[in-house]
């Protein structure tokens, strides 16, 4: 199956708001008191949002092989954390994860017992979270045409520190 744009708007913005909910839960656990995750004043986290949608894209040629759907999850999976972490640090001046006391980390931002992890996480998104999601999804899409896809852009583009991040980055990019 191939997804279409609002199909990907919408797994973009249910996986932001899914790793939202997961990281403020966690870390409020964690913490022993409420952490609110993220930067942005929406209860989302584009971060998961664009991995969760880059995984789910690479990983459909494979998706019934769950061996080359492991190894997919470990390589792309890990290579979306190197660099969403060296982008975060070097536009953001941010650094959320350091896996420099873990064996065999590269640079703290990977490791591979992260990536084992990620390779399995992948293999349960891909066979039992995501059919579900996708079925709320298809439901969605027939009902409102991709009218929540232009909806969410409007809501997520004119989020007032999404755009303060996207000046940041432009600035950092061009120099």
């Amino acid at each position: 199956m191939h997804y279409s744009i609002s199909e990907i708007i919408v797994l973009f913005f249910t996986y932001s708001v899914v790793g939202w909910l997961w990281e403020t839960f966690y870390c409020s656990i964690k913490d022993h008191h409420y952490a609110y995750r993220g930067f942005l004043f929406g209860p989302y986290c584009p971060v998961y949002g664009f991995a969760v949608t880059t995984i789910l894209i690479t990983a459909e040629p494979v998706k019934n092989n769950l061996i080359l759907l492991f190894i997919v999850g470990f390589i792309v999976a890990s290579i979306f954390e190197y660099f969403a972490s060296l982008f975060l640090e070097k536009v953001f001046h941010m650094k959320l994860w350091d896996y420099s006391k873990l064996k065999g980390n590269i640079q703290g931002r990977v490791a591979p017992e992260i990536s084992l992890f990620w390779g399995i996480g992948v293999v349960f998104l891909v066979k039992y979270i995501q059919p579900f999601i996708q079925r709320i999804i298809n439901w969605e899409e027939a009902l409102t045409h991709g009218w929540l896809a232009i909806i969410i852009v409007l809501v997520m583009g004119t989020d007032p520190r999404s755009q303060a991040c996207g000046r940041t980055a432009l600035k950092a990019a061009a120099g």
